[in-house]
């Protein structure tokens, strides 16, 4: 096996190399589009990715501890049991409070596949380099679980640090519907308005929207005078308007 690859292949990198490999597939997907970027947030929303991504990281944990449990005797069982409790703990946090957490550290201003690969890469990162600093210092299941322990945690904060300045490109902006201009004052463009013919501006914050307006009994409308939208025609595609009292 190339040296290279050997890192890669230890716990508890290991554990976030096996988390690279379906990102790096994924972001290959939506490279060639065959998914789209907010694929994950569709399947299942994010505040139950999100929620699955701290079962993941308990799981992670407990894979670790089982795996330096087996390699290694019985001197290091208590530290064994000690990262027990740190990975239960994970999983019996609160909902809301993971949904508050979450929203502090600003990581619902991005989709969740952009979090998931950020803190994914980060967390692999730190375990890489913590793995390489602290192999000659520590036993290895202390060294694995205070690893695995800090390069969630760093790579949660580095995660909500890139993905701040990202926010704005993931704002969804919805373009106004029909019945958005009920109830909304519309002046009319045309000498007249009738229950077949008619047309008027209506603000839409920017220049002004023109619409097809319908008025079903007699009036002294002509151009300029204000009307009040009340409802929208499907059969005649246009709105319902009524001249504005005084």
């Amino acid at each position: 096996m190339p040296e290279i690859l050997v890192p890669l292949l230890q716990l508890p990198t290991v554990l976030f190399t096996a988390l690279l490999v379906p990102i790096c597939a994924y972001w290959g997907f939506v490279i060639m589009g065959v998914v789209d970027i907010e694929f994950l947030d569709a399947l299942g929303g994010a505040d139950g990715a999100l929620e699955g991504a701290i079962d993941g990281a308990a799981e992670a944990l407990d894979g670790a501890i089982d795996g330096a449990a087996e390699a290694l005797d019985g001197s290091l069982d208590g530290v064994a049991e000690g990262a027990d409790g740190a990975a239960e703990a994970l999983e019996v946090i609160e909902p809301s409070f993971l949904a508050g957490f979450f929203q502090a550290l600003k990581l619902r201003s991005a989709p969740v596949s952009v979090v998931a690969s950020f803190m994914v890469i980060y967390s692999w990162l730190m375990s890489l380099i913590g793995q390489d600093l602290l192999r000659g210092l520590l036993g290895g299941a202390l060294m694995i679980v205070i690893v695995t322990l800090g390069a969630l945690v760093v790579g949660l904060l580095l995660t909500s640090l890139s993905i701040r300045p990202l926010a704005p490109l993931f704002v969804s902006h919805v373009g106004q519907r029909r019945r958005d201009f009920i109830g909304s004052v519309c002046t009319l463009y045309t000498g007249r308005v009738d229950a077949n013919f008619g047309q008027a501006i209506c603000e839409d914050g920017g220049a002004g929207l023109q619409i097809q307006v319908r008025c079903d009994h007699l009036n002294a409308l002509t151009r300029g005078s204000e009307a009040l939208i009340v409802s929208f025609d499907q059969r005649r595609d246009a709105y319902i308007i009524e001249p504005m009292e005084g």
